[in-house]
């Protein structure tokens, strides 16, 4: 679904953004009011679970350290709820969150127990291993090791946690990896970004067409395997979680690299994401106005891009001839005719925008038009200008629901590219930057954009 942005809304939002922010490490509320009006505050805590294996000699040998996320709940004069709280002022808000709290922390003791069962495995190779090297049959180099820390992001709604475990048993090098869980606060349940998202294929193409251009641009190709993309695009064996900054997917190590590479992790930003939210994502995650605004930033360029640059796919089996030209059917978003096109167009531009985008060319042939009711483009290409690098996104928003994107646009040095010595490619020098502002206004639809041209 598209995020419906009112000017009430952007008002309202202005005025009360912390309102719906989310807190890392802090307290998240639950909306759902007791019949005194009272509200439930949920909290994560460390609980820390320690062990150690003393061999025959004295010498510890194994040893293992858990932190591990608890929930608690607390009413506003700081009772903590509790099953005996519940029984003896007994509400539909208490009895939601005695659920809530059973569920979550169900999960976490799950989670410890299986850990208690591996270090008690962990313990039993220690002294197996430390006896054969007592014995003299092979080395020993320092106890076995298997350690848990966590990070918590927290929004009204919604406990992500990010686990990171290291484990040393025995072995040419430590292993780290991470484990996430995002829970819903609301209904008492683990999800994960398909229950957030309207449209799964549509987020997966986008988040990995975004993790694919930073693996590009950050030269990390070298660091993984050939095959490295094949994972990206299905998203496999990757785990994710939510902070400030976006959502973050973290895929375990060895799917995409050898050790040396770890657990690739890459941050989606949420402006890349958030007009690809259900309601339910909407409500979780409570992101900003300019993060929806940001996204209908990427929208507008991505259409924008169709007309100045390229062409929407085409289904080429579906062709027809007009004097010099062959159109084929265009194949993208479920357009069929030309109003829905100018539909499209319309809330991401404004009407003096979309009329000079579907206007003819010079020569007086049109880029998209309807044959026979049917909606048919012609393919055009040109290149990019190769002159501007990377650009960075920062959004405005004006009380009265007016706002700008402002891109800041890498400039290269007019010279061409200098060949580097250490690396033998060739590598663009910055000589400076420009500034490039996108004026839109906030409908009912989303950002509305009076002004847009190519960056590149």
């Amino acid at each position: 679904m598209k995020r419906h942005v009112g000017i009430f809304l952007v008002l309202t939002m202005l005025l009360s953004l912390t309102a719906c922010g989310g807190e890392k490490g802090g307290a998240a509320e639950d909306r759902a009011d007791t019949e005194q009006g009272t509200t439930v505050t949920y909290e994560v805590q460390t609980e820390t679970y320690t062990d150690s294996c003393t061999y025959e000699d004295g010498t510890v040998i194994a040893s293992c350290s858990f932190d591990m996320p608890r929930l608690h709940a607390f009413l506003p004069d700081g009772t903590e709820v509790s099953e005996d709280l519940a029984a003896s002022q007994p509400s539909e808000a208490l009895s939601k969150a005695l659920s809530v709290l059973t569920a979550f922390n169900a999960e976490m003791d799950g989670q410890l127990g299986s850990k208690r069962i591996f270090v008690q495995e962990m313990y039993d190779w220690a002294k197996e291993n430390y006896a054969g090297a007592l014995r003299g049959e092979q080395p020993w180099y320092e106890q076995y090791v298997e350690e848990q820390t966590f990070t918590v992001y927290q929004t009204e709604s919604l406990v992500s946690i990010c686990m990171q475990f290291y484990d040393y048993l025995g072995g040419a090098h430590p292993n780290n990896g991470y484990n996430t869980y995002n829970f819903d606060l609301s209904t008492g349940e683990m999800v994960t970004y398909v229950d957030l998202v309207d449209d799964e294929e549509e987020f997966r193409r986008t988040v990995s067409d975004e993790i694919l251009y930073q693996i590009q641009t950050e030269d990390l190709a070298e660091e993984l395997y050939e095959d490295y993309e094949v994972y990206v695009r299905e998203l496999l064996h990757a785990d994710e979680c939510f902070n400030e900054s976006g959502v973050y997917f973290i895929f375990e190590e060895y799917t995409m690299g050898p050790h040396a590479a770890g657990s690739p992790t890459f941050v989606i930003p949420y402006g890349r994401v958030a007009n690809l939210l259900n309601d339910r994502g909407e409500r979780l995650l409570c992101l900003k106005t300019e993060d929806y605004a940001l996204a209908d930033f990427y929208e507008a360029q991505e259409l924008w891009r169709y007309f100045d640059m390229t062409t929407m796919p085409l289904d080429c089996e579906d062709s027809v001839e007009m004097g010099e030209y062959t159109y084929y059917r265009v194949d993208y978003r479920d357009l069929n005719t030309m109003d829905d096109l100018r539909a499209l167009l319309l809330t991401r531009f404004d009407t003096a925008i979309v009329d000079e985008l579907l206007a003819p060319f010079e020569s007086g042939v049109a880029h998209y038009r309807d044959i026979d009711g049917v909606l048919y483009g012609i393919g055009c290409e040109r290149g990019s200008d190769i002159s501007r690098g990377d650009a960075t996104y920062a959004v405005e928003i004006n009380a009265d629901g007016s706002g700008k994107v402002i891109a800041t646009v890498e400039d290269y040095d007019e010279n061409g590219p200098i060949l580097n010595e250490q690396t033998g490619e060739y590598e663009w020098d910055i000589s400076g930057y420009s500034t490039i502002e996108f004026p839109f206004v906030l409908t009912e639809n989303g950002a509305q954009f009076t002004h847009f041209e190519s960056i590149w």
